[in-house]
């Protein structure tokens, strides 16, 4: 007998666009369904500092790694700290770790 391995559907949020009154839509994985090359290449864009302190920059940091589009890039590096932290709370909510939390030790 064979298990079968869910999917996972990726988590959507519609943001302020970085100019006028409309609205963008990005898309993130759940946090504990990011590969490990992904979380790789997300930390080597990253300052040891802001990898350190796992606060709005971090979180900022692997939104823009997962929407490379223009009107994406725009709209994530105009959000402010609170929205940013709303998206994590959402995102900490819906995964069984939030973007501020390192991943599970093997032990664990």
């Amino acid at each position: 007998m064979a298990f079968v391995i869910d999917t996972f559907d990726l988590l959507e949020f519609d943001i302020p666009a970085a100019e006028g009154t409309g609205r963008v839509r990005i898309k993130i994985p759940p946090v504990d369904c990011v590969s490990k090359t992904d979380l790789d290449a997300i930390h080597s864009g990253m300052s040891d500092e802001v990898k350190s302190e796992l606060g709005v920059e971090y979180i900022r940091g692997f939104l823009l790694h997962f929407n490379t589009g223009e009107e994406e890039t725009a709209a994530i590096k105009a959000l402010v700290p609170r929205q940013v932290l709303q998206i994590n709370t959402i995102v900490s909510e819906q995964s069984e770790a939030n973007l501020g939390e390192s991943e599970p030790s093997a032990d664990s």
